[in-house]
Order: structure tokens, then C-alpha cells, then sequence
């Protein structure tokens, strides 16, 4: 028994060998490859209006009937530079058998492996599929196959794409993406007569690689996408009616339906309904990128999510425009930012967002124990004109870790909100806002500053596009200051491209008790601060003036002002002080000058000084050594101008012209005076006390000159001309003459001969020399030139007197040069005896 079985069935076997080779053979004869592959490449050159080409066309029976083409390729519009539009490896189609009894190919399965289809927008935004499937070439191509015979009718039944692969560039928006694999399964079964299908779609993106950052580089990482959807077609009206459409992606369930009215119509119409079904809020915020907000750094989130939303619209250029309504839900949310001390407690919000606008309906967060509440719009027509308004307080803790360069920053105090917000996305110079935002106990410290900054109290009002008013109190170190003011145009500092909005102007007051600069400056971190690259345009100030009323101002260590009122303004880059009024070091400065801030260059300044009865020593110990020898009150007048960037080039570069004088004055300690007294012999030379030191001096080059300069003492008169060096360096000529008291004294210990050439007419002594060196370590020598003129000029004096008394003896004549009344030529007479 069992040997008939197998017999049976090895003949059962054979009989399908032979009717599989039949019917392959029968393909053959009925539908010659390579007319087939004509077929194909006209069929779809027609379909698509592109040039579409075959490489080859195959038949296989097993495991059932099936037609396969390989290497298809459908040319690319020549505007987009693409080497296809679209190039598939091989397309398989299983054919049902009893449909070709009636010489109908039906096609069971289409299976597509390896597709690779490009995707292209050029500049204008006009994607390559505009000119695919052009109208006239569809009509022409439905009029072929009815004309063709039942032969050539086609029905579809289920396509799978298999290692798909989508490239998509964009000229206008400079960006490039790719999506593979690709996979896509779509099945359409009968359900009754001839044009009721039902339908089920399984699809899958398993990578995007993106040569771009943010929201798309985001969307790259939520990879592996998946869709699936169920309902049904109807063939006859070109109803696709999806009763289920599932999405999962990157911690997103979403499901919902959707219709597609007519897909044969044009326009073509479609609509979605869809909602969230769970939601993976870490995985979900991994898609914002962290230039908007610091996700990287979300190390907990918990909370309750729910979109929803309606989609509707038509083929684009042809159909209706997009609809669209999304509606978000988010209630009880609670993150944890690493790095950062308080938790979002709690975030709620109701969103909705359709064609036309994005409605926020409520937004509440609390940051720790601070409450915000938030509620606005936002258009989506052209300049996305939006409304904001902000309710609420927030603590400042946390804020220099949320923005970049200020994580070495530390702020503490709380910010009180009650703003109305008004503008246009991508218009900051536009904004205009209604309301106050004010600040308690704020405290900012850190290792760039010279001392932790206390801001008692703060309050900004607002209305339209000014600050109209700006309060504020500050306090660092031993520094208290109250800073009052108001700012036009606020929002155009905040915007980089602001040539067609209104400038700002600003307004301000300082006043206070006490401000030391030292307070304010930027720590000393030991670090080289980064130079402003040479060429590189300033920062433009906006335009404003106001005004300084100070009680005290510690410029530095060695510089006080006191009663500081000043009047400042700014215009075109020029910042104008007019006038300076202070008290200085016991005496009194006025100053009116002007500083110019070139746009590629350094800081030039021009100032009018005047100071009266000041401590010569203190108001110039920052400047020279010299100060620390120099008692009594001076006076100045002088014009001055410099340039630089820092208080070092300015007065390296500083140049100036004016006089001086220094009344009741001593120069004491002087090592100066101490070489000299030294070198003369003249002990009563140091200390040099003075009624009156006046002159004209000018500064050029880091010295300071002075010409014919003198200095009366009780002990002597100085003369003296040079130069003196910034750097403390000395270069000095000087004429020293002892009064009769004095002179007598040393030139009585003289020789004769030399007493008499040190001598002038009154018999005073009179020294020359020369002052080298520096200030603390000066060199002295004596200048020789004046005592050999004095002595040539002697020596001419006796020749000639000798030679005229000779003549008178010789000759019994006096001379007209020598003739005297009687009576003293008596006494000539005599005198001139041997």
C-alpha cells in the first residue's frame, strides 16, 4: 500500500514539473520577454513623463508564477543635476494563474528590492516630482491601455519595498538628508465586486544620516521610524478610507485615521485625525535640539503628555493648502536638570496649534517653589507676529547654568514678572512690551569679578517700544550707588540687523554716596584677556546722555575725587564730557573734552583741564616718582590729547601743552638735591623750600619739557631747562646762584683767581652743571661751558683795559673809548701806578 502512495505521488510530482514548464513555456510564447520589457519601458515613460529603461525581463514558476525586471531606471529632470530620479535592482510581480486564461494579467504581489530615489528642491523651492506624472501624459497613457485589449489590464494586490533608499537635498534651505533602509509593506485584499479592497500598509525608516545640526540632526537620533495602517480602498470612486493609523517614533505612539477623498482627482484631498497614545517624555525631548533648551542635560522626567490634532489638505501647487490643528496636553510634568539645585517641580500647559496661529491657552511652570504663569500667540503668516503674556516670579539660582558663558557666574535674588509682550519672530527690533519687571535681593558673584555685586532692589517699566523708566539700586564692596534712567527703542540693541529701526537713545543718573572704580573692574585672574582682532570693527554705543553726581570717586589707590558732578553725552561714536566739576586732593579740577571711539581703532580723547591749589604730591604720585619729594599746592592749565586702549597707551601717546605753578612749596628727600649738595659743597642746598615754581611745560613722546624755569629760594636761585621721562628719567641743565651770604661764605675758602671766575658782578656764586639719570638714582657733572665764556669774557675785559692805559702813556692822548671827567682820571691815574 505504501508503494502505491509514493508512486502516486512521484507521478502527482512529475505532472506539476510538467505543467510548470508548460506554463513557463506558455509565458513565453504568450508574452515574449523582450516585447514585455518594451511594454514596461513605454507603459512607464508614458506613466511617469520621464525616459524609463529595463535591462531585463525574467519568468519563474516556483514558488509561484512571477515576472521579473531588473536594473529599471527612470530619469531625472535635467534642471536638478541628479544622475536618476530613480533606480530600482530588481522588481518582482506574481501573477495568478486563471486570470491568463483570459490573457488578464493579475498581479498578486509586487515585490521591489533595493529602490534608491532622490528627492530634489531647487532654489526656488520647486521640487523634481512637479514635471512626474504630468496630467496630459496620464490621459495619454490610460487611452493606450484601453486601446491595448484585456491582454494588458492590471490589477495590484500587494506590494512589499525592500532596502529602500531616499536622498533629499534642498538648494533653498541648504540642507541634505538620507533615509535607509526603507521598508514598506501594502496589501490589498478583495472584499466584494471589483472595487472594494481592503487595505494594510507596514512601513519602516531604520536611519537618517543629516549634514545639518538641530531639529534635523534631533530627528536622525530618533530613529527607527514605524507606520502601520488598516481600512479600505475603493477602486471605482478612488476612496482610500484608514479606519487605523499607528506611528511609533522616538518615544511617540501615535494613532488615529484618516481619508484621501479621490486619489484619481485633481486636486488631490486628504484628511487626518490623530492622537498621542504614550508618550517617552526623555526620548521625546532627545528630538529638541540643545540650542533651544539644555535637554542634554535632562537626567529625570516624569508626567502626563497628550497630542492630538486634524490634518487636511490637498496635492501641493494643485489642492486645497494645508489645515492643520494639534492640540497639546501636558499636566503634572516634573524634571530634574543635572547641574542644577531645583527640580521642575510641575509644568501644565493647554496648546493648540492650527493653519494660522499657535494659541497658548495656559502654560504654568514652577521652577523649585517659584510659580510662572504664561498665556500668548504666536501667527504662523508671514513675520510670525506674536502676543506674550508673562505672570509670575522666578528665582535666579539656577540661571547662569542654563545659559552658555555664564556657568562660572552665581546669582541669587528673585525676578517679578508682569509683562505684555508684542512682536514679530525674527524682528526683535520690533517688540514692544506693556508692564514692569522688577528684582528683589539679587546677588551676583564670581571669580571674573572684583567683588560680589548686591542689587537691592530693581524695577523696569515699560510701554510700547521704550523703557520708560529704569530704577536701581547697586551696592559692591564699599561702593553704593542708585542708577535711574530710561531707554528708547529698547528691543534694537538686542538686534544685529537694525539699519531700518529706530535707533535707541538712552537716558541715566548715577548718583550715590561712593563709588570705587576697583569694585566694578574685572577681577584680576591671571589671564591674558583675548585682544580685539586687529581691523575688526567696535561695538556701537547707542546714543544717549546723562549725568554723574558722586559724593566720593576712588579712581585708584593714589586718586580721589570728591563731589563729583559731571554731564556727559554721546552722539555718533563721540562721548562728550561738558562739564567735569570735582574736589582734588585738597584743591579743586574742571575738565571739559570729548572722546572719540573709533570703529576700527584705538580710544582718542581730547581734554581742557584745569586744577587749582591741589596737593602737588598726591595728584601726581600716580604718574612720577618725583611725587614722593614734592610738597606744596599746584595749579595747572594745559590741553591735553591721547590715544589707546588702555591707561598705559594713553599715556604713552599723551601730548600736551599748558604752564604750571607750585606756590609754597618744598622739594625734600630728593636724591637729586642730595648729589648736588654733595658734589658742591653746599649742604644748604637740600632741602628746597620755595615761595613760588611757575613755567610753561609740554609733553610729547612720554616726557615732559620745561624751558627756563625758575626757582627762588632764600639760599639761592635756581635756572634749569630739560626734559623729564614718564619712566623717571632725568635730563637736566642748571644754573645755581647762592645768595651774597651764601657766596661770601664759600668764596671767601676760594683761591683768589678761582673765587673770581665763580663770582658774577654782584660777587655772588654761580655753579653750571648737568643732571643724568633717574629720579632715585641720579647722576650729576659739572657744565664747564658757562664758567669758560665767564672766564674768556674776563680775560677780554682786563686786555682791554690794560692796552688803553698803555696807549694814554705813549702817546699823551687818552682814548675816546676811556675818557672820564677830570677828577676820576686823576684817580685812573693813580690806580693804573705801578
Amino acid at each position: 500500500m505504501k508503494k502505491k502512495i509514493f508512486k502516486y505521488l512521484g507521478l502527482a510530482a512529475a505532472v506539476l514539473v510538467l505543467l510548470a514548464f508548460a506554463l513557463l513555456l506558455a509565458l513565453r510564447v504568450l508574452f515574449p520577454p523582450e516585447q514585455v520589457r518594451r511594454f514596461a519601458e513605454s507603459r512607464l515613460s508614458a506613466l511617469t513623463g520621464r525616459a524609463c529603461t529595463v535591462g531585463s525581463v525574467g519568468y519563474s514558476i516556483f514558488p509561484a508564477p512571477a515576472v521579473g525586471l531588473s536594473g529599471l531606471v527612470i530619469a531625472e529632470d535635467p534642471g536638478y543635476g541628479n544622475p536618476y530620479f530613480c533606480r530600482v535592482e530588481n522588481i518582482y510581480l506574481r501573477i495568478r494563474l486563471l486570470p491568463l486564461l483570459s490573457r488578464r494579467v493579475e498581479v498578486g504581489r509586487l515585490a521591489v528590492v533595493w529602490p534608491e530615489v532622490y528627492l530634489a528642491e531647487n532654489s526656488a523651492g520647486k521640487l523634481n516630482t512637479a514635471t512626474l506624472f504630468p496630467a496630459d501624459t496620464l490621459r495619454a497613457a490610460a487611452d493606450t491601455a484601453a486601446g491595448a485589449g484585456p491582454q494588458f489590464s492590471l490589477v495590484l494586490h500587494k506590494v512589499a519595498v525592500s532596502g529602500g533608499t531616499l536622498h533629499y537635498a534642498s538648494a533653498k534651505e541648504a540642507q541634505r538628508l538620507t533615509l535607509s533602509p526603507v521598508d514598506l509593506q501594502l496589501s490589498l485584499e478583495r472584499r466584494g465586486g471589483d472595487s472594494l479592497f481592503g487595505l494594510a500598509l507596514d512601513a519602516g525608516i531604520g536611519g537618517m544620516e543629516a549634514d545639518t545640526s538641530g531639529f534635523l540632526a534631533a530627528l536622525a537620533r530618533g530613529m527607527p521610524l514605524e507606520l502601520s495602517s488598516q481600512g479600505g480602498v475603493n477602486l471605482k470612486s478612488g476612496k482610500v478610507d484608514l479606519s487605523r493609523i499607528t506611528v511609533s517614533f522616538a518615544g511617540l505612539e501615535v494613532e488615529g485615521s484618516g481619508l484621501l477623498a479621490d486619489y484619481r482627482a485633481d486636486p488631490l484631498e486628504y484628511s487626518l485625525d490623530w492622537r498621542t497614545r504614550e508618550v517617552d517624555l526623555v526620548q521625546v525631548l532627545g528630538l529638541v535640539p540643545s540650542s533651544w533648551v539644555p535637554v542634554n542635560r535632562v537626567s529625570k522626567v516624569s508626567g502626563r503628555v497628550e497630542l492630538s490634532g486634524t490634518l487636511a489638505g490637498g496635492r501641493p501647487g494643485a489642492g486645497p493648502a494645508p489645515a492643520y490643528t494639534v492640540k497639546a496636553v501636558l499636566e503634572g510634568v516634573e524634571a530634574r536638570l543635572e547641574g542644577l539645585e531645583r527640580p521642575v517641580r510641575e509644568l501644565g500647559s493647554q496648546l493648540t496649534l492650527d493653519r494660522e496661529r499657535l494659541v497658548l491657552e495656559k502654560l504654568k511652570l514652577r521652577f523649585g517653589d517659584d510659580p510662572l504663569e504664561a498665556s500668548g500667540t504666536l501667527s504662523l503668516a508671514e513675520g510670525n507676529p506674536y502676543s506674550l503674556k508673562v505672570d509670575g516670579s522666578l528665582g535666579l539660582e539656577d540661571l547662569p547654568r542654563l545659559l552658555q558663558g555664564m556657568e562660572d557666574l552665581s546669582t541669587s535674588g528673585r525676578l517679578e514678572a508682569d509683562l505684555s509682550l508684542k512682536g514679530s519672530l525674527g524682528e526683535l527690533s520690533r517688540l514692544t512690551a506693556q508692564g514692569t519687571l522688577g528684582g528683589k535681593d539679587l546677588m551676583l558673584s564670581g571669580k571674573k569679578l572684583a567683588k560680589t555685586i548686591a542689587i537691592p532692589e530693581m524695577r523696569l517699566e515699560f510701554k510700547g517700544r521704550d523703557l520708560v523708566r529704569a530704577a536701581a539700586s547697586v551696592a559692591a564692596g564699599s561702593s553704593l550707588l542708585r542708577l535711574e534712567g530710561s531707554l528708547k527703542n529698547f528691543a534694537s540693541l538686542f538686534d544685529s540687523g537694525r539699519q531700518a529701526a529706530a535707533a535707541p537713545y538712552w537716558q541715566a543718573k548715577l548718583s550715590g554716596p561712593y563709588l570705587s572704580l576697583a569694585d566694578f573692574l574685572p577681577a584680576d585672574t591671571g589671564e591674558t584677556p583675548a585682544a580685539r582682532p586687529a581691523g575688526s570693527p567696535r561695538e556701537k554705543i547707542p546714543p544717549g546722555e546723562g549725568s554723574v553726581e558722586l559724593d566720593r570717586l576712588i579712581v585708584s589707590d593714589t586718586l580721589t575725587l570728591e563731589q563729583v558732578r559731571m554731564k556727559i553725552s554721546l552722539r555718533d561714536d563721540l562721548l562728550t564730557i561738558d562739564p567735569l566739576e570735582a574736589g582734588l586732593c585738597s584743591g579743586s579740577l574742571a575738565a571739559r573734552g570729548k572722546v572719540r571711539f573709533a570703529e576700527d581703532g584705538p580710544l582718542q580723547s581730547a581734554f581742557e583741564v584745569e586744577v587749582s591749589q591741589v596737593e602737588a604730591g598726591q595728584v601726581l604720585k600716580p604718574y612720577t616718582p618725583f611725587a614722593r619729594y614734592l610738597f606744596g599746592k599746584i595749579s595747572l592749565k594745559a590741553s591735553l590729547e591721547g590715544s589707546g586702549s588702555d591707561t598705559q597707551q594713553i599715556i604713552q601717546s599723551l601730548s600736551a601743552a599748558g604752564s604750571y605753578s607750585v606756590a609754597d612749596g618744598q622739594v625734600r628727600g630728593w636724591p637729586v638735591l642730595g648729589k648736588v649738595a654733595g658734589f658742591t659743597k653746599i649742604k644748604e642746598l637740600d632741602p628746597l623750600a620755595f615761595l613760588d615754581w611757575s613755567g610753561e611745560l609740554s609733553i610729547r613722546e612720554g616726557r615732559v619739557y620745561t624751558e627756563s624755569v625758575a626757582i627762588e629760594t632764600s639760599q639761592a636761585l635756581w635756572n634749569l631747562g630739560g626734559s623729564y621721562g614718564f619712566d623717571g628719567s632725568l635730563d637736566y641743565a642748571v644754573q645755581l646762584t647762592l645768595n651774597q651770604e651764601l657766596s661770601q661764605k664759600y668764596l671767601s675758602e676760594l683761591p683768589v683767581n678761582v673765587a673770581s671766575f665763580l663770582g658774577d658782578d654782584n660777587k655772588r656764586l654761580a655753579v653750571a652743571f648737568k643732571v643724568s639719570g633717574t629720579t632715585d638714582d641720579p647722576s650729576i657733572k659739572w657744565d664747564s661751558k658757562p664758567l669758560v665764556d665767564k672766564a674768556v669774557k674776563k680775560i677780554e675785559t682786563k686786555l682791554k683795559s690794560q692796552l688803553n692805559k698803555l696807549t694814554d702813556r705813549l702817546f699823551g692822548r687818552k682814548s675816546a673809548a676811556t675818557e672820564t671827567p677830570a677828577a676820576d682820571s686823576a684817580a685812573a691815574d693813580t690806580s693804573a701806578k705801578p
